[in-house]
């Protein structure tokens, strides 16, 4: 005999159970929701909202600025200050070890001036005609602009000319080097190497060159030429930093995931120049690793590309790309991050 059953009863039934299993999987998410807002550190609002320039250190003190604002801020380890005096908006900010640098534009963001502040004043720098910078970055003695498509240098009297041999977009400057979308070059215009590869930053660090690519590569250069050190599945932004704290020393990169939790950045121990950290995951890390969910509910959610150590009590500086700027300090008895208020 058959057993003949009624639709409608298996309908009910599918929708019974459909029902039960969607209230199971909506329960776990909310779980995990509910357990980022309970580790999530009490949001504050950045003192510097949008998004902050590189961060740049000039005479003991650290400066950066809101991309289109008019003002630069000024924090001299203790407090913050403010400053202005020059004409337009702020595009971006470098510094030598001669002048402060801010690139700056009234109406047009790719029509821009360029201009230093020394001995208590602005003064405009001369480049050459129809020049007009994208990116600024300096090192010791020099300070470099770069262009879509082309480097200029500006020396310690202001002078400007011409990098020859560079037909490439400016992504960095350290030591003796500029990186770019087209690879690594000296100071005198010669590529050294990766040429094709957009490095996106560079810094000097333990008595070495480091420099970073899109594709997840590192580079390391201790005197004798440029190796890649290590290949990754991260996307580096450029954004590099040294951190010297309690007998720790480590290179800062920021990263870009697809999705959140995938970004903020990554740590090398300097020591050793092994493997590549995520914060948290290890012992000499800048997040303990009791803290790790701490950082992923903050900043590892946020892209940055600038990060400067500003202190020695393990005080970081971080430029989100929309967010404002970021620190890493103690609140509440914690080391740890959040927008710097």
């Amino acid at each position: 005999m058959m057993l003949k059953i009624k639709s409608s009863w298996l309908k009910k039934t599918c929708f019974l159970v459909f029902g039960f299993l969607l209230s199971i999987f909506v329960s776990c998410n909310q779980d995990s929701i509910f357990a980022d807002i309970a580790v999530e550190p009490a949001p504050v609002d950045p003192r510097i909202k949008g998004s902050p320039t590189n961060i740049v250190e000039y005479a003991g003190s650290y400066y950066v600025a809101s991309i289109h604002s008019r003002t630069i801020h000024v924090y001299d380890g203790n407090k913050w200050d403010t400053m202005g005096g020059f004409q337009g908006r702020v595009a971006a900010l470098a510094a030598t070890n001669n002048g402060l640098y801010a690139l700056t534009y009234s109406n047009d963001i790719k029509r821009t001036s360029l201009s230093r502040w020394n001995a208590g004043a602005w003064s405009l720098i001369t480049l050459p005609a129809d020049v007009y910078p994208q990116a600024i970055y300096g090192t010791a003695g020099r300070l470099y602009a770069g262009t879509d498509a082309a480097v200029y240098y500006v020396d310690g009297s202001g002078n400007s000319a011409s990098l020859p041999g560079v037909n490439a977009r400016l992504t960095g400057a350290a030591g003796s080097y500029i990186s770019t979308d087209n690879g690594i070059y000296n100071n005198a215009g010669a590529l050294v190497y990766a040429e094709g590869v957009n490095i996106t930053g560079i810094i000097e660090a333990n008595g070495n060159t480091y420099a970073v690519s899109w594709d997840g590569r590192i580079f390391r250069n201790p005197g004798t030429g440029f190796t890649v050190i290590s290949t990754t599945s991260n996307r580096f932004t450029g954004a590099l930093a040294e951190w010297i704290y309690d007998g720790r020393r480590l290179l800062l990169l920021g990263v870009q995931g697809s999705t959140n939790y995938d970004r903020g950045y990554r740590e090398i121990n300097l020591g050793d120049h092994g493997a590549v950290y995520s914060p948290g995951d290890w012992d000499g890390s800048t997040v303990s690793q009791g803290n790790k969910s701490r950082y992923e509910a903050s900043l590892a959610k946020y892209s940055i590309h600038s990060m400067y150590q500003v202190n020695a009590d393990g005080r970081i500086f971080a430029s989100t790309n929309m967010d404002g700027l970021w620190s890493f300090k103690v609140r509440a008895g914690i080391l740890g991050w959040n927008a710097e208020d």
